[in-house]
């Protein structure tokens, strides 16, 4: 617990520096430190699996990336905009700005640390349940499935981002960008989905080995919950936009809640592919449940300028 209000520190300056690139349309270094972020904490956790350190070496590794991509985005911003950044500091304007959007921080950071929770607490109760072997799988099947999903998604959230904040605040039509962003990101990721369902377990037992066929097997369930998790970005986004961090809060409580249940269930019945598969359809309700919800609030938005 000792290194999570210096992980939430880290962090907090990560999520500046990104912000501030995203309005100055800078895609590109919030795209380097997210590498950096992301090989970082993969790096981490791998090397503290070997020496066998736990769940400390989960929140190392999260640390780690946070860290570093606090120090590279920094840099760059110095780099690039510190003469700016010197002339238009201004403590009284940050206390006015602060004040009618103090919900971002409040809830955004407790939210960033509850879905940091909900996705590493499957790796502890997994380990807990059944032993290192099958955390290792699930480990596996995320991670083949999260890595290059997220390398796209970094550039998407903050280019989708600014383009949805200027045409928010312009009474632009929120509703049509929404609709038309999700549905090409569910096109996208249709195929390659698919074919992790069909063909998971023969795909990782002939890239890694015979002995990772198991970690196939997760895949094919767990690319149930990380498409929809994929085509989530414009509705989360929008969430924020729109002010709705107090909603979405509430939701990552009930999704963490249901996630632990789905996997004790799994464990006490001994049976963890029924764990994995539980974990994935909780994501895959949850992430459907906010597509439409913000979906429906943009609509009615829509017919209310109409």
């Amino acid at each position: 617990m000792f290194l999570l209000p210096v992980s939430l520190f880290f962090f907090g300056i990560y999520v500046t520096l990104n912000s501030w690139s995203t309005r100055q349309k800078k895609f590109g270094r919030s795209s380097i430190s997210q590498v950096v972020r992301s090989l970082s904490i993969a790096a981490v956790q791998i090397f503290s699996g070997i020496l066998k350190a736990g769940p400390l070496g989960l929140i190392g590794g999260v640390l780690a990336g946070d860290f570093l991509a606090a120090l590279t985005l920094g840099r760059l911003v110095k780099r690039d905009d510190w003469p700016i950044l010197r002339r238009s500091f201004c403590l009284d304007k940050i206390k006015n700005v602060a004040r009618p959007y103090r919900d971002f921080p409040l809830f955004s950071s407790t939210q960033n640390l509850l879905n940091a929770i909900s996705q590493n607490i499957p790796l502890l109760l997994l380990a807990k349940f059944f032993g290192p072997a099958v955390a290792g799988f699930y480990v596996l099947g995320v991670r083949g499935i999260q890595i290059p999903m997220n390398f796209f998604l970094t550039s998407l959230r903050q280019v989708f981002f600014q383009r949805a904040s200027e045409l928010h605040n312009q009474g632009g039509d929120t509703y049509a960008l929404f609709k038309r962003t999700t549905l090409q990101l569910l096109a996208m990721v249709a195929v390659p989905a698919l074919t992790i369902i069909l063909f998971g377990p023969r795909i990782f037992a002939f890239v890694l080995g015979p002995k990772w066929v198991i970690a196939g097997e997760y895949a094919r369930w767990l690319i149930l919950w990380l498409m929809l998790m994929f085509a989530n970005v414009p509705a989360v986004l929008f969430a924020q936009i729109c002010r709705k961090q107090k909603s979405v809060l509430i939701q990552d409580i009930c999704l963490l809640i249901f996630r632990v249940l789905a996997i004790v269930i799994g464990g006490r019945r001994g049976n963890p592919l029924l764990a994995v598969v539980l974990y994935s359809l909780v994501g895959v309700f949850f992430n459907l449940f906010i597509i439409f919800w913000v979906g429906n609030f943009l609509r009615k938005g829509k017919s209310a300028q109409g």
